[in-house]
């Protein structure tokens, strides 16, 4: 288990501090685990991007397609492989949720949301490797 897995698993995971976990775009985990919902004033400006970008839910909001399904797929405009480089292909388009998402909080320390994300996609990923291997045993 890798370092940064440690520290989420210990008691003290409200006080991981930056230099002890990886960057987003060594991650990319919060891309892959939370649902990414716009605001009906963004569907607008989400529609411009393209309809493989987004879905529209019955209640009017648009949802980043690959994040419809909590934690079992990942976002479309996420490139490259979660936990080793990511970014963004709509970066400069980005929700709002996404731009509000905060890596590092104002106390200096890593965002919880960020630890839980991290977390829950390394134990899917462990849990889609052991399936992969007793497929092939």
């Amino acid at each position: 288990m890798n370092f940064a897995l440690q520290l989420i698993k210990n008691k003290y995971r409200d006080k991981v501090k930056p230099e002890d976990f990886p960057e987003c775009q060594e991650c990319g985990a919060c891309c892959a685990y939370f649902r990414i919902l716009f605001s009906p004033k963004e569907n607008q400006q989400v529609i411009k991007l393209g309809s493989n970008i987004f879905l529209m839910k019955k209640d009017g909001r648009g949802v980043m397609n690959g994040t419809d399904n909590f934690n079992k797929g990942r976002c479309v405009a996420l490139t490259g492989e979660i936990n080793t480089f990511v970014s963004c292909s709509i970066y400069d388009n980005r929700p709002d949720v996404c731009r509000q998402f905060q890596r590092v909080l104002p106390n200096g320390y890593i965002n919880p949301r960020c630890l839980q994300a991290k977390e829950n996609y390394d134990k899917r990923l462990e849990k889609e490797r052991s399936k992969n291997t007793l497929d092939i045993e």
